[in-house]
């Protein structure tokens, strides 16, 4: 999980174009893993400088975990079709 000002970069620049939005004070970013191989990431980000609460953090581990759990079940679904 990470939770803190994006790192100047052309592609954060073209994300936020693309987004059509300014750069954040603040983004996070948490990866959507099986095992040891990453899936697919959740982003978001807000206006202000300001932290993610406890609350915040362990919604967002919640949900990642809960999307993680989630491509397991359409893998095997797939497999056993």
């Amino acid at each position: 999980l990470f939770h803190d000002a994006p790192a100047p970069s052309t592609v954060h620049q073209y994300l936020f174009k693309v987004l059509r939005c300014p750069q954040p004070a603040r983004v996070s970013c948490a990866a959507i893993t099986i095992g040891k191989r990453v899936v697919n990431m959740l982003y978001g980000h807000r206006s202000t400088r300001a932290e993610l609460d406890d609350a915040e953090v362990d919604g967002l581990r919640r949900v990642s975990r809960a999307a993680a759990e989630a491509y397991v079940r359409l893998i095997a679904k797939r497999k056993s079709s």
